[in-house]
């Protein structure tokens, strides 16, 4: 196939060097209640995150606690690493109990190490803080695992409290970030995301009865700083009207195998100043997506070849792998119970739904009843609650198939030899290569076109400048409509992504390049992010992105 080199992605897994497996975690390992939140980026308010779905994503004995040895030089010792004294983030050894009190994860099987990322995180413990009407006794911790996390837990005297939230932002400004309250947690135990490194914040609690509501007064803390071995983001572009929120990617696929045992966040999350906020230590080689669970209390990440589905708490301390999911590749989708959906890998190539509990049904058994490729690669999936359906990308059909929950197809866009309803392309020719995609409400499709028509006849396939591509989906007359393109001239052999944000423009990951754009409909580019610094400091392949995900929020369900 004239497309073998597009992706550079092998149907088995590159040599040794892989994570070994061992070690216990405890099952608790607690995070941030449900709901919906506005979060503050410095110099600006994002919009509103929207409202969760459902507790219980955390598994009842059905997930595996994340190990490793030492040895492989992937993650740092618990005795130094890449930040100094105390170490960053070790994986397990050997041991480890399950608690079910959920704090704390056993020995060996927590992320954290003696003194974690933060040397010794500061905590302030049953203090008294008066509220306007009534008041609360606050403890707060820094997160061991990932400084600039704050743990909070509070009680108050305000009777028959039915809900709270946590205000906070930088100190001195307005707190204009919102953290929700699960008020069935324990001390209502509540997660404060999207901070920056070493910087004074504060926080205030908001409790609300039927009768009234109690605003305590605010508490001020400092957040850890960030590793030295977490990505440096470059924000390259900044003009008005750009969007403010978070992005959540991966390094990506690591093609020339050029990262060695250097240390590299598996996933990480940026705000739109280009700040990291968010991280995980190296857990895997080839991460290529990562998504936050419907409810906001994990993040899910894929390792390409070898790991496949790892489950890590928003606080860091406790990451599980998914027994039965090795095969796992490229993308998986969350869903509303707090389960997953994803691609196996195998012969044939089948498509599965993970529950919380990590019992697996299978949706698809053959991806060959869906639809016909010389090669299965499927590549890209999302999730659609609206009608409970799935769209899945395959570089080697060079399209896109819609099916249902049940797996029943329901129509297919671009390839050859369609199964069932597909589009007459109008305006686009047939195209070589795709990846990240995004079906909207309003039936427009945008999709990542990895190889895209050169102008310069010169340029030979496989290496022309890749573009974004929008069609208007007429499923009367079924019709798919060219209606919007885009190029910066860049180009991304693996994966890439798009998403249409919130305020109508498209963020485009380029993800070999290692650059994230934020375009409007007219084409202009009002902010974008760049990871070359990465290449500059530790070589070619350590720039690039993952798949990418804006959201406005940290909490609440996805965006997409």
């Amino acid at each position: 196939m004239a497309l073998a080199s597009v992706s550079g992605c092998s149907s088995t897994a590159p040599p040794d060097g892989a994570l070994a497996s061992g070690g216990s975690t405890a099952s608790g390992g607690r995070s941030v209640g449900n709901g919906g939140s506005t979060q503050e980026i410095e110099g600006g308010t994002a919009g509103s995150g929207g409202s969760s779905g459902g507790n219980g994503t955390t598994s009842s004995g059905g997930f595996r606690p994340a190990g490793g040895s030492q040895g492989t030089g992937l993650v740092p010792s618990e005795s130094g690493g890449a930040s100094g004294d105390g170490g960053s983030v070790p994986t397990a050894g050997s041991g480890g109990s399950t608690s079910s009190s959920g704090g704390v994860s056993g020995a060996g099987g927590s992320m954290v190490g003696s003194g974690g990322s933060n040397g010794g995180a500061p905590t302030v413990s049953g203090e008294t803080v008066d509220g306007d009407t009534c008041s609360f006794v606050v403890s707060h911790t820094r997160s061991e695992a990932i400084g600039t996390v704050e743990i909070v837990t509070w009680s108050t005297d305000l009777a028959g409290v039915v809900e709270a939230d946590i205000e906070f932002g930088l100190a001195g400004r307005e707190l204009s970030m919102v953290a929700p309250v699960n008020l069935d947690e324990p001390g209502h135990r509540t997660l404060l995301l999207g901070m920056k490194g070493a910087r004074d914040y504060a926080f205030r609690i908001v409790a609300r009865s039927v009768e009234s509501t109690c605003t305590s007064a605010e508490v001020v803390f400092t957040t850890g700083a960030v590793p030295d071995w977490v990505p440096v983001i470059t924000k390259s572009t900044s003009s008005e009207g750009a969007s403010k929120g978070f992005i959540v990617t991966t390094p990506g696929f690591d093609l020339l195998r050029s990262r060695g045992d250097f240390m590299v966040p598996s996933v990480y999350v940026f705000d739109t100043d280009g700040d990291v906020v968010w991280w995980s230590p190296r857990l895997v080689r080839d991460p290529t997506s990562a998504r936050i669970g419907w409810d906001g209390t994990v993040m899910w990440l894929v390792d390409l070849y070898e790991k496949g589905i790892l489950r890590i708490s928003m606080d860091g301390m406790v990451v599980e792998e998914i027994p039965g999911l090795e095969d796992a590749h490229h993308d998986f989708a969350v869903l509303k119970d707090g389960g997953i959906a994803t691609m196996l890998r195998g012969k044939p190539e089948s498509f599965v739904e993970v529950a919380p509990d990590g019992t697996i049904t299978t949706i698809v058994e053959d991806l060959s009843t869906l639809y016909d490729a010389d090669t299965f690669h499927p590549n890209a999936v999302h999730y659609h609650p609206e009608d409970e359906s799935y769209t899945l990308s395959d570089l080697y059909l060079e399209g896109f198939v819609k099916f249902t929950r049940s797996g029943e197809l329901v129509w297919q866009l671009g390839g050859k030899s369609p199964k069932g309803p597909s589009f007459e392309l109008v305006g686009l020719e047939p195209w070589v290569g795709n990846h990240g995609h995004h079906l909207t409400a309003d039936g427009r499709f945008l999709f990542f076109n990895n190889d895209a028509p050169s102008a310069n006849p010169a340029v030979p396939p496989n290496m022309r400048p890749s573009a974004i591509i929008e069609v208007a989906l007429d499923e009367n007359d079924w019709t798919a409509t060219k209606t919007w393109d885009y190029s910066a001239e860049l180009f991304s052999r693996q994966l890439g992504d798009v998403q249409r944000l919130p305020n109508g423009n498209v963020l485009v990951t380029y993800s070999n390049a290692g650059v994230i754009e934020e375009v409007t409909p007219s084409g202009e580019v009002v902010q974008a992010f760049d990871n070359s610094r990465a290449n500059e400091e530790w070589g070619v392949g350590m720039a690039m992105f993952g798949y990418a995900t804006f959201r406005t929020s940290l909490y609440g369900e996805p965006p997409r």
